[in-house]
């Protein structure tokens, strides 16, 4: 006698929990980015555009959107790499900081990783140009000096966020609202003016105090949760 395969009933109301379900590709890469911080940190990467252009041609210039693009992809590239150091830590919170751990599972350490060094390829070949057109090495150094403290933050052995509070503000400060600041306002105007020094201190450490601030939350949440589950 031959079998027949009944299939599963799904009657509505008897289902007890959804299986969970990987995220997109685009998704998982958003998150992993952090393309939720665009609203907060679009604001701050185009704020030379308003101070530092003296004409609205100079808005859409080669060299200003040039170096636009430098910064945030240094950014960006931080915030990717941060996201494949912490995988770990951020799969134990029961917020949404887990999906990026998540997120990073599902589209892979390869894959994140050659995103990363795409990212870094253009942002070199654009600190190239940035160079050509202002005969200067100026724009190489600020870029250089940005990746390093934006990497250093996560990246071993420099791991800048576990060197105590000075270090770890140094290193954001620096990498992602000082230096970013800087190498914008000079490829608007080919140097950085004085007058600008206290404007880009006063900016970076309010930056960085909300930046601090939210990771401080963070840890006190995940604090929390450990405690919680050792009762």
């Amino acid at each position: 006698m031959a079998r027949t395969r009944v299939a599963p009933v799904h009657a509505p109301g008897l289902e007890t929990e959804d299986a969970p379900t990987r995220p997109s590709t685009l998704m998982a890469l958003a998150r992993i980015f952090r393309f939720e911080y665009l609203a907060a940190t679009f604001p701050g990467l185009t704020i030379t555009l308003w101070l530092c252009a003296k004409s609205p041609k100079e808005l859409l210039g080669r060299a200003p959107l040039e170096g636009l693009a430098v910064v945030a992809l240094v950014i960006f590239a931080c915030l990717g790499i941060n996201a494949i150091v912490d995988r770990e830590i951020d799969g134990q919170y029961l917020t949404e900081k887990n999906q990026i751990a998540s997120a990073v599972g599902a589209v892979g350490l390869a894959r994140i990783w050659t995103i990363i060094a795409v990212m870094n390829v253009v942002a070199l070949a654009l600190t190239v140009d940035l160079c050509i057109q202002f005969q200067s090495w100026m724009p190489f150094a600020l870029a250089s000096a940005q990746a390093l403290f934006a990497y250093g933050y996560s990246v071993p052995p420099l791991k800048f966020k576990l060197r105590g509070v000075l270090a770890h503000a140094i290193s954001l400060a620096l990498g992602v609202v000082a230096l970013p600041f800087i190498l914008s306002a000079y490829s608007y105007l080919g140097g950085v003016p004085a007058i600008l020094a206290v404007f880009i201190v006063g900016f970076s450490v309010a930056q960085y105090g909300f930046e601090f601030a939210n990771q401080a939350l963070q840890f006190f949440v995940l604090t929390f949760q450990l405690v919680e589950v050792q009762h």
